[in-house]
């Protein structure tokens, strides 16, 4: 454990991943809501980056609502 260590971010790169985004951040926000028990910490944010995807990644990630942040980087 990292002593004073309060939030976590974490920062997820993607490039067309409409096929496999849903469930990673379903996994990812899983683990989150796990963390105040099992750590120091006591917020946690999910950042996608996404590096200008032709599909549908932004899409999919923003059903996922305010749970994840979302940039996209042309």
């Amino acid at each position: 454990m990292i002593p004073g260590l309060k939030k976590l971010s974490i920062i997820i790169p993607a490039y067309n991943e409409e096929c496999t985004i849903d469930e990673l951040l379903k996994r990812v926000e899983a683990a989150t809501l796990r963390l105040p028990s099992m750590t120091s910490i006591s917020e946690s944010e999910i950042i996608v980056v996404d590096d200008a995807s032709s599909d549908g990644t932004a899409g999919v990630v923003k059903r996922h609502g305010s749970a994840v942040r979302y940039m996209r980087q042309d």
